[in-house]
């Protein structure tokens, strides 16, 4: 659910209306210690790399967005590392939960200056629409029926815009045992939507 504080559509300038220039970070999978690990890899020395090599080439940047699993342990302690390295990115920053975050706890914590959680992004001639596909306790995915409701307002709303639609999981089998048995159940639903 969105913040009341928070508008659903957040309109930002883009360096050219027919372009959008945009870092696409996932899969942080950040924890309370900085020196925790996760497949024997420190996901804040990983992340860092990242961060910095987007704030290195922010210039030509409009936005970032930040697509869920941003912590692993859903703690306090690492949305607020994560907030203290995306101000730094410099960019205006937009994200969803994943399936290992918790939504009420980064509403806290990943909020104010360049963070936002609105779910909808007006730039250039663009949309780009932040779909929430977690299921609470699950690893895989689905696309409520109030998302897809949202989903389909958005895109009538502005029928001129191209769109970008962004969630975690993903909708498409990838041909991965591992990764496929994660994505979202009933995909086709979404695909339907966006025809």
């Amino acid at each position: 659910m969105l913040d009341p504080d928070e508008a659903r559509t957040q309109f930002i300038a883009a360096a050219e209306a027919a372009v959008v220039r945009l870092v696409q970070i996932t899969d942080c999978h950040i924890q309370a210690a900085a020196d925790d690990r996760l497949y024997d890899i420190n996901t804040r020395r990983s992340f860092e790399a990242v961060s910095r090599a987007a704030a290195d080439s922010n210039a030509g940047l409009d936005l970032v967005l930040a697509t869920g699993d941003l912590s692993q342990d859903a703690s306090a302690t690492s949305y607020q590392y994560l907030a203290a390295r995306f101000v730094e990115i410099g960019l205006p920053l937009f994200w969803i939960p994943g399936n290992h975050d918790d939504d009420a706890i980064m509403r806290e914590h990943l909020r104010g200056k360049c963070i936002f959680a609105a779910r909808q992004v007006l730039v250039g001639n663009w949309q780009i629409v932040l779909l929430d596909s977690t299921i609470k306790g699950a690893v895989g995915g689905c696309v409520s029926p109030h998302q897809l409701e949202f989903l389909d307002s958005a895109l009538r709303e502005h029928p001129d815009r191209h769109a970008l639609v962004c969630l975690h999981h993903q909708a498409l089998a990838a041909g991965s045992e591992w990764i496929d048995g994660k994505g979202l159940q009933q995909p086709q639903q979404l695909v339907d939507a966006l025809k």
